[in-house]
Formats: structure tokens, C-alpha cells, sequence
């Protein structure tokens, strides 16, 4: 599966990865407010994807006068598929040659969901349609406490139902690293 991408004009530090090709529309728009770089990853990303948008990232950084810190912003399911999609992404940065990002900020995590509407969205990952491995559940579950200490996920897509609110995310956990406010 090949991603989309789009280096930042003026912030292209922050890097938005986000695991639904769908999201591209929108990740313009945050972009346009932002000057962000973003990915679309429609999954997996390529190697030959992650290799250009690695290189087109590090030339784009070399011209900053300032050297700031790589920082990603992470849109990627509430679940253990998810978080190794968005490592894979990390160690892609690294292995093509850009620094460990200082930062990895998970915005698709419950606290910034609607509470009342969990109930309605989480999904049991034991039941799930995706097979998720035993040992690969246990780990996840350890690191995130799923939800309420129980093995439900959350899809990205249902944060994405208030594209305002997600926007508004992306601004708050960006805010303490862009050079060029917004």
C-alpha cells in the first residue's frame, strides 16, 4: 500500500502520521493551519514510500535555520495493530536516516474521545474481527491499560466524526513545538 504525503512548508517538523488513507482531505486542511508535515499511511506504508517521504523530510529539515526537534503526532487506532503500525513508522524515520523523533504524542487515546460515547465505540479486542495475538494483546494492555484496564480498542475514524475536535488536538499537542505559531 502506498501512502500519501506532504511535507510541511514552515513546520515541517511535526510530522502527522495517520494510519487511514480516508483522512488525507483533512490532514491538508490541518496542514493549511499549521504548516505540518503529514502522512497517510493506508496501513503499512511501502518501504519505497517511507524511503521518499524520509528523504523529502530530511532535505526539507536540512534548510531550517534552527535545528528543531522531530516530533510525531500519532492518528492511529487504539489498539495493538495500531501502536506497532505507528513503531514501524518511528523506526522507518530512523532507519532512512532521520533522528529519533523527541516526541511520539498519541492523539487517538480515550481520554480524547467523548466520554459518554465510548460505551458505544470500543471495541473488545478478544472478539475482534482482527486476530490480534495473545502475546501482542497482553503487551499493548500493559503499556495503555486499554480502556478502564480491560482489552477494548478504539478506531481512529470515530475521532475523526468531529474533525474540529481533532484539529483542535493536533493545535494543542503541537503548540509547545511549532516554530512558526498558528
Amino acid at each position: 500500500e502506498h501512502g500519501s504525503w506532504s511535507v510541511g512548508p514552515y513546520n515541517p517538523h511535526i510530522v502527522i502520521v495517520d494510519e487511514k488513507k480516508a483522512d488525507e482531505d483533512y490532514l491538508k486542511e490541518v496542514q493549511d493551519l499549521t504548516g505540518a508535515t503529514y502522512i497517510a499511511t493506508g496501513g503499512e506504508p511501502a518501504t519505497i514510500t517511507m524511503e521518499y517521504f524520509s528523504h523529502a523530510l530530511r532535505e526539507k529539515l536540512a534548510t531550517l535555520p534552527e535545528k528543531p526537534p522531530l516530533i510525531v503526532l500519532a492518528l492511529v487506532d487504539y489498539d495493538p495493530f495500531g501502536w506497532t503500525l505507528r513503531e514501524t513508522f518511528i523506526a522507518d524515520l530512523v532507519n532512512f536516516g532521520l533522528p529519533r523523533p523527541t516526541a511520539v504524542i498519541n492523539l487517538a487515546v480515550p481520554k480524547n474521545y467523548d466520554p459518554e460515547q465510548i460505551p458505544y465505540l470500543k471495541t473488545d479486542l478478544t472478539k475482534s474481527k482482527k486476530k490480534v495475538p495473545p502475546g501482542m494483546l497482553r503487551k499493548w494492555l500493559k503499556l495503555t491499560g486499554g480502556i478502564d484496564g480491560q482489552p477494548y480498542g478504539l478506531s481512529v475514524d470515530d475521532l475523526w466524526e468531529d474533525t474540529v475536535h481533532v484539529q483542535a488536538l493536533i493545535l494543542e499537542a503541537g503548540k509547545p513545538y511549532f516554530l512558526v505559531p498558528t
